[in-house]
């Protein structure tokens, strides 16, 4: 089951991210509230733990999670 998320996603990545390619998030990025996603369990647990750190993370997301926002 997917887990929502917050973060603030480029343009450019959120095209690498409909592609299916990895994307790299910056800190700052992964703080933000500016877009709400739902990301795979996996992911999930990468971004969170990012957070709590206060570091990025590059993070692949499928094409199927990324239509499920819209």
């Amino acid at each position: 089951m997917y887990k929502q998320v917050t973060l603030e996603l480029t343009p450019e990545q959120q095209k690498k991210a409909v592609s299916g390619k990895p994307v790299q998030l910056s800190a700052g990025a992964i703080q933000s509230t500016k877009h709400k996603i739902y990301v795979h369990p996996e992911n999930y647990k990468k971004i969170m733990k990012a957070k709590k750190n206060n570091v990025g993370c590059r993070v692949s997301f499928r094409p199927d999670a990324i239509a499920h926002d819209m």
